[in-house]
């Protein structure tokens, strides 16, 4: 507390100088004081980028900071994540396609000391490398004007399934008695055999 009775509140850590002023007369006499970092209260989980393809990496960085703001250095962390990521030196990786939490936590001191700030790694499936097709009903023999619905799962490298993929059915042979309804479904009219084929739409 200064001789008048004021009070200087010091918030932000690092170099600070205090001097009085009166009518426009700066005291030149300063007061030079270095404010360091509070106790450490929020632990922040940081992800670049936060979203990923299966199988690539998010680089992870922790954060320790006062109540104030103020970065708290060489604090010890531990990690918490669950078995869906692998951390490897300084990144995240994950193969499965979905929402996956990682929080920095203390190494050593109680969890409940602290607020936690975690983070989400979102993991995108990658590019379309398995399709899978099953007839509804799936049977060898069908009647005709029968209606067969075929259900298809484009998946991943890591057999993540692609819900956005689009499948295009063509008949190539013969050359008539069917018929396709929807995109996904068809109608036999004739007896025979029927060579179908489902292709990936770009």
């Amino acid at each position: 507390t200064a001789p008048g009775g004021l009070v200087v509140p010091a918030l932000k850590a690092g170099p600070l100088a205090i001097a009085c002023e009166t009518e426009g007369v700066v005291d030149q006499t300063q007061l030079k004081l270095h404010i360091v970092a509070d106790v450490p209260r929020h632990l922040f989980t940081l992800l670049e980028p936060p979203q990923i393809v299966a199988g690539h990496a998010s680089q992870l960085t922790c954060v320790a900071n006062d109540a104030w703001g103020n970065p708290i250095d060489d604090f010890p962390f531990a990690l918490d994540h669950p078995k869906t990521v692998t951390i490897k030196g300084l990144y995240a990786t994950a193969t499965k396609a979905g929402a996956h939490k990682l929080q920095c936590v203390p190494e050593t001191l109680d969890w409940n000391l602290f607020t936690l700030h975690p983070a989400t790694l979102q993991v995108d499936p990658g590019p379309p490398q398995k399709l899978e097709v099953l007839a509804v009903p799936n049977k060898p023999v069908y009647k005709q004007e029968e209606k067969v619905l075929f259900v298809s799962a484009v998946k991943d490298a890591f057999d993540n399934v692609i819900p956005q993929a689009k499948v295009a059915l063509s008949v190539l042979s013969p050359a008539k008695g069917w018929k396709v309804i929807d995109g996904n479904s068809t109608v036999f009219s004739a007896d025979g055999k029927y060579k179908l084929q489902f292709a990936v739409a770009d």
